[in-house]
């Protein structure tokens, strides 16, 4: 009988384990599209681990850009000039998250898909997984938030 009650417990304490160690159908590392909400700067840009943010700037001839995220709604605002306040907006797009996928379609028509590796109440990580002519490219765009 005593055997009978030890087996007992430890199913007992086993299936307790089990119950508490089962995780919710919920996804936690999704991001809500409620944090993506308000204004994120540029402050990181690698190319297969190579920081290319400066090559970038000087390239478009901008100080830097920003991104702001509505309800439904990104828009891209460089900013330039000799003190980088002169502000010009480009695109403002519709846009959607889908588990950890960023979607929209640019003015050209193009589809964009990023995946977003790391979403924080300050920090933004976007992946842009691609092949040109031929070669394989990861970016990996950071953003802090300023608003």
């Amino acid at each position: 009988m005593t055997k009978t009650k030890t087996m007992n417990k430890l199913f007992l304490t086993l299936l307790i384990g089990v119950l508490f160690s089962c995780s919710s159908d919920n996804n936690d590392n999704e991001p809500e599209q409620s944090s993506i909400l308000g204004t994120w700067k540029i402050v990181s840009l690698t190319s297969n681990g190579t920081e290319e943010l400066q090559d970038e700037l000087n390239y478009a001839d901008i100080c830097y850009w920003t991104e702001i995220y509505t309800q439904t709604t990104v828009t891209d605002i460089d900013f330039s000039g000799t003190d980088c306040t002169t502000e010009t907006v480009g695109e403002t797009l519709s846009y959607t998250i889908d588990g950890t996928t960023l979607s929209y379609i640019t003015g050209d028509q193009v589809d964009v898909s990023l995946e977003i590796i790391e979403l924080t109440s300050t920090t933004l990580k976007l992946q842009d997984s691609f092949e040109e002519l031929g070669e394989d490219y990861v970016d990996i765009y950071t953003y802090t938030k300023v608003e």
